[in-house]
């Protein structure tokens, strides 16, 4: 049993900070870094961090800086679909006042429609039963919106457990290829509901819509809040832990690796949320892009504690 990751749109991750954000008016930097980054990636980098194996496929640029030396350079297995282009630059500007970040997404360079092909290929090459597959993320231009959708139905004829992290298009069409987890956050929910969730009560409803419409759970962030985690037969609520807050890019990633690894370990549903909700909480005590180890995962879980809803 193993853990892949799938990142189609990898991207240069570019975190500035600056002392409190201006809209419209000359905003003075104090520093800056950069680094290798895509949903897939930041959860393959936890996933790591925590001390287990992961293997990371990913589209692989071949103008510029190379994502699979990168991770190889972090010590992580993968393997890369090589396509003309170069990485997407997603530009995070971290308000050190208010703790918030703005986030800008570029789409990514356009790819030959023989990639998506190759990258199927690839995955489902090493997919094997029982091992946990994790799609997430946006994909380029060139690579079709039913392509979670399809991997998905492939997986499941393989026997493997299936998480989806996406948003809008992808995440709908997604959910035809019955993924086993699904991770929005709220305003992700909403969009994919077509209404407002404004609380916990009407996100259960709609989580257990989806549950009905053949989705084997479903795990919601409410950001600074908590998240609510709900699986056929219950639904736990988590408060985030009182932390102080250093960047929140890559904290749903890592909430995946959690879960990822609590289906690795064989956890029970309320025991795998609250281990992605200490994982996750670690992130976010971390300044930029850096994903939760081991100790810090140790320090968070006692501060988590899961309430099972009625």
């Amino acid at each position: 049993m193993k853990i892949l990751t799938v990142t189609a749109n990898p991207c240069i991750d570019r975190t500035v900070w600056v002392e409190a954000l201006e809209v419209g008016g000359t905003n003075r930097v104090s520093r800056v870094s950069e680094s290798i980054n895509g949903k897939g990636i930041n959860t393959s980098i936890a996933i790591k961090n925590l001390g287990y194996d992961t293997l990371a496929i990913a589209v692989e640029y071949t103008d510029g800086e190379s994502v699979s030396k990168y991770l190889l350079g972090l010590g992580i297995d993968n393997f890369s679909v090589s396509t003309p282009g170069k990485l997407r630059v997603n530009t995070k500007i971290f308000d050190t006042e208010s703790s918030c970040i703005t986030e800008l997404n570029c789409k990514g360079s356009e790819v030959d429609p023989g990639v998506e092909k190759k990258l199927m290929s690839a995955i489902l090459e090493r997919l094997e039963p029982n091992d946990v597959l994790i799609l997430s993320g946006s994909v380029p231009p060139g690579i079709s919106l039913d392509f979670y959708k399809d991997l998905l139905l492939r997986a499941k004829k393989v026997g493997a457990y299936t998480i989806l992290d996406a948003d809008g298009e992808l995440l709908a069409r997604g959910l035809e290829g019955s993924p086993d987890l699904i991770k929005p956050n709220r305003e992700e929910l909403s969009r994919l509901c077509g209404r407002l969730v404004r609380d916990i009560d009407e996100a259960v409803e709609e989580a257990r819509a989806l549950i009905y419409r053949g989705v084997g759970s479903v795990c919601i962030s409410f950001g600074g809040k908590g998240a609510l985690y709900v699986t056929a037969n219950n639904a736990y609520w988590a408060d985030s832990a009182r932390v102080s807050v250093k960047g929140t890019v890559g904290a749903g990633d890592s909430m995946v690796a959690g879960f990822a690894i609590g289906r690795l370990r064989g956890l029970a549903p309320m025991q795998s949320f609250r281990s992605a909700m200490a994982v996750a909480s670690g992130s976010v005590t971390l300044e930029g892009t850096q994903m939760c180890d081991s100790k810090l995962y140790e320090k968070m879980l006692p501060m988590i504690t899961v309430e099972e809803l009625n």
